[in-house]
């Protein structure tokens, strides 16, 4: 695998992803202030608003910025949304204004050095969730290692990760994983770990207190995974 046009594919992939438009615009100024609608799980909305008890807090990977509105709303004082494509922090920006929260919410572009140049102990806590699982697995190492640095003493991650896909449920889906990897249309789609391979990889830098099982809005079986670690 190349990693570096691995991750440039996926960053273009998510840029034209999540992007809004015009009427995108207007129809966020108009929709219901609802904190609960935003998240793709109760289990999810729960955690970002658990984050409201924090100072300062990171959502590594923002997307839409969602995270980071509830945590925003929910108490926390500074809260920093990052991603590395312009349109998705254009998005989060629309987001955070849309629901009062702009003042309190910093969103930026990063590029992939970033986490390895923040201070040490910069954040609280850190919210990063669908991102670990979409890159190789050498780019999640990276990252893990960074936000364990740019976490203070006991700090908080909450890690959102993707379902576990089986060889044998790849095939019935007429899916095929490539050492580990899904690929879709060319772009990465999923990092194939299961619960063990993924508390292993915390072991070093993290103490595991939760892990919750959850499934999207619509989905029947709850094999998403949230897991809920502190700083070693």
């Amino acid at each position: 695998m190349d990693i570096k046009q691995t991750n440039d594919d996926l960053i273009r992939f998510w840029g034209e992803s999540i992007c809004l438009g015009e009427e995108d615009r207007q129809a966020l100024a108009d929709v219901p202030k609802d904190l609960s609608t935003l998240a793709p799980s109760q289990e999810l909305f729960a955690a970002a608003k658990s984050l409201g008890d924090y100072e300062r807090v990171l959502d590594y990977g923002c997307g839409h910025g969602w995270a980071s509105v509830v945590a925003a709303s929910s108490g926390a004082k500074e809260v920093e949304a990052v991603d590395m494509s312009p349109s998705i922090i254009e998005a989060a920006s629309c987001y955070a204004e849309a629901f009062g929260v702009g003042d309190r919410i910093d969103a930026h572009v990063i590029d992939a050095g970033w986490l390895s140049r923040c201070d040490e102990g910069t954040y609280d806590a850190v919210f990063c969730s669908n991102v670990l699982d979409v890159v190789p697995k050498q780019t999640a190492g990276e990252i893990i290692k960074g936000l364990y640095a740019a976490l203070a003493p006991k700090g908080k991650a909450i890690i959102g990760l993707n379902f576990f896909l089986s060889p044998e449920a790849a095939s019935k889906r007429g899916m095929n994983l490539e050492d580990g990897y899904l690929f879709v249309n060319g772009i990465l789609r999923l990092s194939n770990l299961n619960d063990e391979e993924w508390s292993t990889i915390f072991e070093p830098f993290f103490v595991v207190e939760k892990l919750e099982h959850f499934a999207w809005a619509g989905e029947e079986m709850k094999t998403r995974r949230l897991f809920w670690l502190r700083k070693r």
